[in-house]
């Protein structure tokens, strides 16, 4: 097997964000596959369990309406905020200021930016579908969730809020997993190892 990966040097862990607010953090396209409505429902859920946090959800596409839209009527507009796209010069900023990553995904391969959020060391919150399984491994190195299951969701991100401690020693677990398994200079000597071998082969 050989993996996709990341630059490790382009993202090295964060310095701790110091946050007076937990800062949750979801990058990706505003699609149904993404999850984000769910995020939202979670996010409610934490506000009426009197549970202090902030989400930002960044990306853009076709499902920002309705999601401002549930946003307003769950009452929780001044917790949510809504970036738009953000290019790969200003994600870094995003990604350094979260206490916890979030991906409520229903449809992934291995996503990229779960990768980037484990490299930085950011303790995160995903679903246990498809490739996610080998990279997020529940609590050992992030918490996993049933697709769908936002009151599961809440419940992991609450948990996250209310243990620092936790939070440190997954996201030290996750960014090992990525340094392990994810590098992608490393990731592509293999590749090329495995085509040099069937090319003298042939």
């Amino acid at each position: 097997i050989v993996r996709c990966g990341i630059d490790l040097a382009k993202y090295a862990v964060r310095p701790d964000p110091n946050n007076a607010v937990a800062e949750i953090l979801c990058v990706g396209r505003l699609v149904p596959a993404k999850g984000q409505h769910l995020l939202v429902k979670a996010c409610h859920a934490l506000k009426e369990r009197g549970v202090a946090f902030h989400l930002t959800l960044v990306g853009a596409g076709p499902d920002r309406d309705s999601l401002e839209a549930l946003v307003a009527q769950l009452g929780i507009k001044e917790l949510v905020t809504f970036t738009g796209p953000v290019g790969q010069g200003e994600i870094h900023a995003y990604y350094d200021k979260a206490d916890i990553f979030a991906l409520p995904s229903f449809a992934e391969g291995l996503p990229v930016v779960l990768m980037e959020a484990m490299g930085k060391g950011i303790p995160c919150v995903t679903t246990s579908i498809t490739g996610i399984p080998e990279l997020a491994i529940d609590g050992a190195n992030g918490l996993l969730v049933p697709a769908s299951d936002w009151e599961g969701l809440a419940d992991r991100l609450q948990r996250l809020i209310e243990e620092p401690a936790l939070r440190k020693t997954l996201g030290a677990a996750a960014r090992e997993i990525v340094e392990r398994d994810y590098d992608v200079n490393r990731n592509c000597e293999g590749m090329g190892a495995v085509f040099q071998r069937h090319v003298a082969e042939a």
